[in-house]
């Protein structure tokens, strides 16, 4: 893909925004880089991207604080905003983006269509209590390097509803309930046509009492999945469901 740049000069008294998710400015940092653009002046041009009219840095905001500091006009490289991938490689490549970084990211961003369904992720994050990547796999059935992308389509979202229910009343019983590995299993069970979430209750009450299984140290999503199908199929003589061939 061909992307057409420029370069603009950004002045101390310019209004510049940062992009969500880089990393806070360190003091120490700048003071450096102040020593050296004294002595040599600035021999590296930043990154920025336009929003409204504004400019956002998307590579470079150490540099553009020492220069504003020292009052001094700093060249700028501009990438077009439609040019996500770019601002994602850069901020990736050099700060280790954790899914957090993405979502937020996302989120803020000025396309509605993509900042939407970030947005909502967020909202579910924010009160449930898993992680972005159990999330994903409860609500989308895209890779995570899509939703690393901007590419996250919420394609199941009545079942992610449910299952999320599922995890809060099975919590009690399963402490593990939110683990990722576990979950990993878990949507393989609830997305059985023959499961009953009533049955999974009342068995993991029984086993809860009687201590029958345990439940630690399990670390595959396989060897969490026959625990639950034990459970499930436990003191029954007929019924037996298999959810999968772990």
């Amino acid at each position: 893909m061909k992307i057409d740049y420029k370069l603009v000069e950004i002045k101390p008294t310019d209004k510049i925004g940062y992009i969500t998710g880089n990393r806070e400015v360190s003091p120490a940092i700048v003071n450096k880089l102040k020593t050296s653009m004294e002595r040599w002046g600035i021999l590296t041009a930043i990154t920025v991207t336009k929003y409204h009219k504004r400019y956002f840095i998307v590579d470079g905001q150490h540099r553009y604080t020492a220069a504003k500091e020292l009052d001094m006009v700093i060249p700028a490289i501009v990438v077009p905003k439609e040019s996500l991938n770019v601002i994602i490689d850069l901020n990736t490549i050099q700060k280790n983006w954790s899914l957090n970084n993405y979502v937020d990211f996302f989120a803020s961003n000025d396309d509605k269509e993509l900042a939407e369904p970030y947005k909502i992720i967020q909202g579910i994050y924010n009160t449930s209590g898993l992680n972005y990547t159990a999330l994903c796999r409860i609500y989308s059935k895209g890779s995570m390097a899509s939703f690393k992308r901007g590419n996250l389509a919420l394609d199941n979202m009545e079942f992610g509803h449910t299952f999320i229910s599922y995890l809060t009343d099975i919590l009690p019983y399963v402490s593990f309930a939110k683990n990722a590995r576990f979950i990993d299993a878990y949507i393989r069970i609830v997305k059985n046509e023959n499961y009953s979430h009533r049955r999974m209750l009342k068995k993991l009450e029984v086993n809860d009492r009687r201590k029958t299984f345990d439940m630690s140290g399990e670390s595959k999503p396989s060897s969490y999945g026959k625990l639950m199908q034990d459970i499930y199929n436990s003191s029954q003589s007929r019924n037996l469901v298999m959810f999968h061939r772990w």
